[in-house]
């Protein structure tokens, strides 16, 4: 397994929330470095029956053809808690024309990772919005 996101949630304990983990909506300022959040804020959600999301996420740049199914997605799969994560979000790509080209967080067609994406979207834990049918009541039905 790769270091920073996947190693960082599988092995983060918080006394205030012992057996939980989180890792807050910053990606890591170098390879191999998490930051975690709020344990309190998330510990006080999950005690009341709120949904967990990991937001703003991501590497910029995307400089690591494999970040999608090698560093973000055994995170995601790590732990029960891990799993129960509803939403992942990945911070925004910038406009090339107006700002630094590679401040992209989300790949494009032919961008390094673009291929590891399509195998990260392809794996039956994944749902995308357009996966879901929001109107029908109780579970989600899962995508075959």
């Amino acid at each position: 397994m790769k270091p920073g996101i996947s190693n960082s949630i599988q092995t983060a304990t918080k006394s205030a929330c012992p057996g939980s983990t989180i890792i807050t909506a910053s990606p890591p300022r170098r390879r191999g470095q998490s930051s975690f959040g709020d344990w309190r804020m998330w510990c006080a959600g999950r005690s009341r029956g709120k949904l967990a999301a990991l937001t703003e996420t991501g590497l910029e740049a995307l400089h690591d053809p494999d970040w999608w199914t090698g560093t973000l997605f055994p995170g995601l799969k790590a732990r029960d808690d891990t799993r129960r994560i509803s939403d992942v979000l990945v911070w925004r790509n910038a406009n090339p024309a107006n700002d630094r080209k590679d401040h992209l967080y989300a790949p494009y067609a032919g961008q390094k990772s673009a291929a590891d994406f399509v195998r990260f979207r392809r794996d039956p834990l994944i749902a995308f919005e357009g996966d879901v049918d929001l109107s029908a009541p109780g579970p989600a039905p899962r995508r075959q």
